[in-house]
């Protein structure tokens, strides 16, 4: 009863938050557009990166796992990007896109019972990973979350 009871709570904070959650990803993707319009101007970068940090510790506060492990490595991307320690930054910035519009719909599905899960979103996750030439995180079923 525990575990239902926890998922519930979870879902209730969600649903309070949800709309904070797409404005701030909403503004973190038009940072990075600005970023990539304006000749990698740092300034937008830095502007993504603090609105990816406030999801991160969002979902952080909110304990969903699965979507927290997406949203720390898409912030540590765009820390890598703003580092300048990307080799292909247009693949980078297109993977940081990806999961700034995918990012939503993972939420949506939680909201509607789907459990929260590591393994969702890790396809996406490693490439991001990738993307910062960093090994993958491996998919073993045993692994918690």
């Amino acid at each position: 009863m525990e575990g239902a009871m926890t998922e519930s709570r979870e879902h209730f904070a969600l649903d309070w938050i949800k709309r904070e959650l797409d404005e701030t990803l909403n503004t973190a993707r038009q940072a990075l557009e600005a970023y990539a319009a304006s000749d990698r101007d740092e300034t937008k970068m830095r502007a993504c990166l603090t609105y990816l940090h406030q999801v991160h510790g969002t979902l952080l506060m909110l304990e969903l796992t699965g979507v927290t492990v997406l949203s720390d490595e898409m912030e540590q991307l765009a820390q890598a990007m703003l580092a300048g320690s990307v080799a292909k930054v247009d693949v980078a910035q297109q993977l940081l896109m990806q999961s700034i519009l995918q990012l939503p719909a993972y939420l949506e599905e939680i909201q509607k019972g789907v459990p929260d899960s590591r393994r969702a979103v890790l396809p996406l996750a490693n490439e991001l990973r990738g993307a910062r030439g960093v090994e993958p995180i491996a998919d073993s079923g045993s692994r918690a979350g």
